[in-house]
């Protein structure tokens, strides 16, 4: 969730030329679910259960 509210504070995207705000929303739906536009994703988020801590992953 940190990492999705910085991006939202620090980073905008491109559509059709145009800087857009990201949303929190939108941004919890490409990194850290299992839905369809997160399938290829290029950081996953997901905990470490022998030590129950998050890790972040980028591929």
């Amino acid at each position: 969730m940190q990492l999705e509210q910085w991006i939202a504070l620090n980073f905008q995207y491109l559509e059709r030329g145009n800087a857009k705000d990201f949303t929190l929303k939108y941004l919890n739906k490409i990194i850290s679910t299992d839905c369809s536009t997160c399938k290829n994703p290029i950081v996953k988020i997901y905990n470490d259960t022998s030590t129950g801590k998050k890790l972040l992953e980028i591929t």
